[in-house]
């Protein structure tokens, strides 16, 4: 921070050319630092979230550290609504459901990437968590039952994108087994589409 010239430039080349730790401490010194603006800050998280998906590493910590990365670009992301990170989004998404799957992260992450989703405004996220509401549904078809802050999460973002992709799946998950919050979450959702 002492340093003279471009802060965002800084962070950016310890981000390229660091170690996971230090990759990590300059994400969280670049969305917490006054001298960024927003824009900045969303850039920056855009870049780190970018490198956190993109790099590999057998080191068991990197790997945490690395995860770290993406869930605070992701919530930085969020925060600021920050529409072109929707691709990368949608990538952290299936990364975040593959590793939730195999037992290697919370499922506060997988509620955040929901929910990052879900304040992008896009098409291309309803697409996506529509494609999600769908393996669901097919596993409470099949009698795999379900998890109520997931799919509560899940409901809740295809209500914030308005997009009508979603109607019809909603609408399906009315008729499944869910609870009742969870079925009366899908009509609320369903009453927000854009026609």
């Amino acid at each position: 921070a002492a340093l003279r010239g471009d802060l965002l430039v800084s962070l950016g080349n310890i981000l390229n050319i660091g170690r996971p730790a230090e990759k990590l401490q300059a994400l969280q010194m670049g969305v917490t630092e006054d001298r960024l603006g927003e824009k900045e800050q969303a850039a920056l998280a855009l870049q780190a979230l970018d490198i956190g998906l993109h790099t590999a590493s057998a080191d068991t910590s990197a790997r945490a550290a690395l995860r770290t990365i993406r869930v605070l670009a992701v919530n930085t992301l969020r925060a600021r609504r920050w529409q072109q990170a929707s691709p990368l989004l949608i990538e952290h998404l299936d990364q975040t459901i593959a590793e939730h799957d195999r037992g290697l992260i919370e499922k506060g992450s997988l509620l955040s990437a929901i929910g990052a989703l879900g304040s992008m405004g896009t098409h291309e996220a309803a697409v996506r968590l529509t494609q999600y509401l769908v393996l669901l549904n097919s596993y409470m078809e099949s009698g795999k039952g379900y998890d109520e802050q997931v799919m509560g999460a899940l409901i809740e973002s295809l209500g914030q994108l308005e997009d009508k992709v979603a109607f019809d799946d909603l609408v399906y998950t009315q008729y499944l087994g869910y609870s009742s919050s969870i079925r009366t979450a899908a009509r609320a959702a369903l009453d927000r589409l854009r026609w």
